[in-house]
């Protein structure tokens, strides 16, 4: 993860552990984490990489409530553009900055 990232290990693996990973899971293979950890390990790899504008859908979704926490934190953080789609009202009211509502085929904004 670090050689796609201006972070340092140490950062890494803060990041790593607010969205619930313990020290003995940093070594281990993709291949025996659950759907829920790789989950989580795409969204810190993501929110840590070098990008302008993330798109993302239904980021919280699979996510414990430590892990949204840290997601959330991640997200007022970034500091490019994050576009996302959700149906997570707490989301949307902790970190959205605009939002565009979809309804009856229009598109509103609500803040």
């Amino acid at each position: 993860m670090q050689e796609d990232s201006d972070y340092n290990v140490s950062e890494i693996r803060s990041v790593l552990a607010s969205m619930g990973f313990k020290q003995n899971d940093i070594g281990k293979s993709l291949s025996v984490l659950s759907g829920g950890e790789i989950i989580k390990l795409l969204l810190a790899k993501m929110l840590m990489g070098r990008y302008n504008i993330l798109l993302m859908d239904e980021p919280s979704n699979f996510l414990d409530i430590p892990s949204l926490e840290a997601l959330e934190i991640l997200m007022k953080e970034y500091a490019g553009t994050i576009v996302f789609i959700t149906h997570d009202k707490r989301l949307l009211d902790n970190v959205a900055d605009v939002i565009y509502e979809i309804s009856d085929k229009k598109i509103n904004l609500k803040h």
